[in-house]
């Protein structure tokens, strides 16, 4: 440099934010250490909207983990219900014959409730239906019936109970339907 010459002030780059996070321009002495702040901060913000991403997929992996094991869990109780299911009804058919042994005929009522209630805590209902319209989702329907005064499509006998957990039939109800006066 000659003594008569002013030295040259540093040049200022402008950096545009690569995203809002970004930070306000740089003063820069030379151009290549502004370029390089321009592509570490470009870099920085790629990495930025990729961390979000990452954790925006490990949130949905955990949503769908959770509603896969949760319904691993129902249809494990599933399978172990539904066999149980036929124990009760034979229970509740026995309950249901006349005898002269009062003892026995109270006992094998206690036995019924309670376990009607054990499948109420687990979550299983009966599938209701008598003189309710036929649902063809959650009822079988294995034959029809003509009754006066009853509405066609319209559930006239069970003949076996259904049973839902939590919203998945363990078992259809076998019913009669009302058919179609011809």
């Amino acid at each position: 440099m000659k003594k008569n010459q002013e030295p040259k002030k540093p040049q200022e780059c402008q950096v545009e934010p690569a995203c809002p996070e970004a930070a306000t321009p740089c003063d820069c002495s030379e151009e290549q250490l502004c370029e390089n702040a321009q592509k570490a901060h470009a870099h920085a913000c790629e990495n930025l909207e990729m961390a979000k991403r990452i954790k925006a997929d490990f949130e949905n992996y955990k949503r769908r983990n959770q509603t896969a094991q949760a319904d691993a869990r129902r249809d494990g109780q599933a399978d172990t219900l539904l066999p149980l299911l036929s124990i009760l009804d034979n229970l509740q058919r026995a309950a249901q014959q006349p005898t002269q042994d009062d003892a026995m005929k109270t006992g094998l009522e206690m036995l019924v409730r309670q376990f009607e209630e054990a499948l109420t805590g687990m979550q299983v209902e009966a599938v209701c239906g008598e003189d309710q319209p036929f649902d063809p989702n959650a009822q079988v329907a294995v034959g029809q019936e003509l009754r006066p005064d009853v509405a066609p499509g319209t559930v006239t006998q069970v003949l076996q109970k259904g049973y839902t957990l939590q919203g998945l039939i363990l078992r259809p109800a076998a019913v009669l339907v009302q058919g179609e006066a011809g």
